[in-house]
């Protein structure tokens, strides 16, 4: 990164004093420490993630063709639906991403201008305090709704991912699989539409998670190791108890 980052600053150098006639100094400044810092972030971050779920998905890919290459070939074909709203959610991002970088030069070459000493005694003269006040808030806001927007997509898109992800299996091992629901319309349809009732399931826990998401408030994390060490694990240890007992007592 520290190579990169001087590379930018020559190229910035190399530039004639038309293009720093044409921008601000602050979007410059944003340019090289944020965009800079992003692109660490898709190195170290995304890269290493991509390759490690390229192995992830190669080995189950391998155990999938193993068990039931039927399944595997459903799976494969439902791949274009899980990438078009991908590339819908990449593209928001960007948008996004590229607004928010924006909105932050803005705010950095007003820093830059009204806090330097010609700026402070420009404001200082003409009593301006007040309506400067009021200006860098509006910024802020401005800012501010663009971060939350940002990060938003980028959390509704992997919640919707990871709870794809984990549906499956979750079907697969509390709830059936491919297996209908009642027992009676199991004997009616039989398994020809097994692959239905699967995602029949699956949409209806999408629903039940999304709708669960966006009506209860989120807890802090204080909240959730009190609920999780207070509540969910006694709860656990009786359930194991429980189940001890009754498989000794039945016997």
């Amino acid at each position: 990164m520290a190579t990169l980052r001087r590379q930018l600053f020559g190229r910035l150098l190399d530039q004639p004093i038309g293009f720093f006639v044409d921008r601000k100094a602050g979007d410059l400044l944003s340019r090289i420490n944020t965009d800079i810092d992003g692109i660490d972030d898709v190195v170290t971050d995304t890269v290493f993630g991509l390759v490690s779920s390229a192995l992830t998905t190669a080995a189950t890919l391998a155990l999938m063709v193993r068990f039931s290459w039927q399944l595997t070939l459903a799976v494969l074909v439902m791949i274009p639906a899980v990438a078009f709203p991908a590339r819908r959610a990449g593209k928001a991002s960007y948008r996004a991403r590229s607004a928010t970088q924006q909105q932050r030069g803005h705010a950095t070459a007003y820093l830059q201008e009204i806090l330097g000493v010609s700026g402070i005694m420009l404001v200082k003269a003409f009593g301006q305090e007040a309506g400067e006040r009021r200006r860098f808030a509006a910024m802020t806001e401005d800012l501010r709704a663009l971060e939350v927007r940002q990060n938003l997509i980028g959390q509704w898109f992997g919640m919707l991912m990871s709870t794809l992800q984990n549906a499956g299996p979750a079907l697969m091992i509390f709830f059936g699989g491919w297996l209908a629901p009642v027992p009676a319309l199991q004997h009616v349809f039989g398994h020809d539409i097994g692959l239905l009732w699967f995602l029949l399931k699956m949409g209806a826990g999408l629903f039940f998670f999304i709708w669960l998401r966006g009506t209860v408030p989120r807890f802090r994390y204080d909240q959730l190791m009190n609920f999780g060490w207070k509540v969910l694990l006694p709860l656990a240890t009786l359930n194991i108890l429980a189940t001890a007992a009754w498989i000794a007592f039945t016997k």
